[in-house]
């Protein structure tokens, strides 16, 4: 006999004692007890709200059988994870966008500090892809370490959530989420590509003479306050 699986828990009230349950085919439970016929039955239906169903297998049993109907147990079970997934995912969103947009922010604010030194090295001969390539590296090497260190905080925390929500309750081990991690770090990556190109545009159509401009206003204010 080959064990397929081992069930954490079952719906139905235990009345084998410590021996369990044994989920099998028909074939090897006649093999197993003989023909000793059913204790019990679990129909699932595909639609919920079928009455007429439900009707019908009530007046297919004898009288002194038990019939329990789970059908609205079962829709607030399911209301109440519909209501904590909306809950957790919603947070989840509202915490990517604020990431998201803290990137966008942090890239903005970081080219306009240095506008007048791009303008400066526009002004002597600096080309504007060495620009893109000089800004798309610093939003880079603020975006790879944001998320190795993410991953590495992240993942115990995660596990350690894990076991105290999940693992305890259902006995469900804990393995690496490889898919959210790869959507973490693509969506970083991708939010950190697109952050640079407004900036891009913005240093890329300023003329030669407003740079120049720049860099002399930039060194009589340098000497005045000096």
């Amino acid at each position: 006999m080959t064990i397929a699986g081992v069930l954490s828990s079952v719906h139905a009230v235990n009345g084998a004692g410590s021996c369990g349950y044994v989920v099998c085919s028909e074939q090897l439970f006649t093999e197993l007890a003989g023909n000793m016929g059913y204790t019990a039955i679990d129909v699932q239906l595909s639609n919920s709200n079928d009455d007429a169903a439900v009707t019908a297998i009530r007046d297919s049993f004898p009288a002194d059988s038990s019939v329990s109907d789970k059908r609205l147990s079962n829709q607030e079970s399911q209301s109440a994870n519909y209501t904590g997934a909306i809950f957790i995912y919603g947070f989840l969103i509202i915490i990517a966008f604020i990431t998201v947009f803290n990137i966008f922010n942090s890239m903005n604010a970081s080219v306009a500090f240095r506008t007048k030194q791009y303008g400066i090295m526009r002004s002597i001969g600096m080309g504007v892809n060495q620009l893109y390539k000089m800004i798309a590296a610093e939003a880079f090497t603020y975006a790879i370490p944001g998320c190795i260190t993410g991953c590495i905080l992240g993942l115990p925390l995660n596990k350690l959530m894990f076991q105290y929500l999940i693992a305890e309750k259902w006995g469900t081990g804990w393995t690496v989420p490889v898919g959210p991690l790869l959507i973490i770090v693509v969506t970083c990556l991708t939010s950190a590509g697109i952050a640079i190109r407004r900036p891009m545009k913005q240093i890329s159509g300023m003329a030669i003479v407003d740079t120049i401009r720049l860099q002399q206003s930039f060194v009589y204010g340098a000497q005045s306050i000096s």
